[in-house]
């Protein structure tokens, strides 16, 4: 019997952690109650940038695609795909940001996807292959989904691509004494040609 359980990977990694949390988020709808407080809170913040890194490589190819805009292209595709994030964020979260708080996390948006596509641009030779790409995992009788938001095509092969804002790094993956962050490790197990990184 296969048992199809909401929550990706997070299910994995807080069964790892507390087995009772994992009951009471992933099975019984648990949620911390978070205090009342003005703007975006980092959960927002993450899905906003992650929209707006969806929102600028959507019609671009490849790393060499991003080195040819020059710097008014790049600048205008950067505005262009924080506001078009920020727009979609605020969809359901009118009430949240004020005109001011807006152009301040219009800015902020700005200045972070910069920053990335520095990195991005100093990366060798990749062509983007797929963007918000669904995956179903199955571990045993659970059957988990999820998205992997970026796979490229490098010359060592693919690389998975999962866009974080917060603190992450390989040591979570690690599986001793347990793995802390299951998420692209499942998702490379559950792949049908493995990736050659994430």
């Amino acid at each position: 019997v296969r048992h199809e359980v909401r929550g990706g990977t997070a299910v994995l990694r807080d069964q790892s952690a507390c087995p009772f949390r994992a009951q009471a988020v992933h099975r019984w709808g648990a949620r911390e109650l978070a205090p009342p407080r003005p703007g975006l809170d980092a959960r927002l913040r993450g899905t906003l940038l992650h929209r707006a890194l969806e929102a600028f490589w959507r019609d671009l190819a490849d790393r060499d695609a991003l080195i040819a805009l020059d710097a008014a292209e790049r600048a205008a595709r950067i505005e262009n795909a924080a506001a078009t994030a920020l727009e979609g964020v605020l969809e359901k979260h009118r009430l949240t940001l004020g005109r001011a708080g807006r152009a301040l996390e219009q800015r902020c948006t700005e200045r972070l996807l910069d920053r990335w596509l520095d990195l991005e641009r100093d990366r060798g030779p990749f062509e983007v292959v797929a963007r918000e790409q669904k995956i179903a995992m199955r571990f045993g009788p659970l059957t988990l989904s999820g998205t992997i938001d970026r796979i490229d095509r490098t010359p060592a092969g693919s690389l998975l691509i999962d866009y974080k804002t917060g603190a992450s790094g390989r040591n979570a993956w690690r599986p001793s004494p347990r793995i802390d962050d299951p998420q692209l490790p499942a998702y490379a197990l559950s792949m049908t040609e493995p990736p050659a990184a994430l």
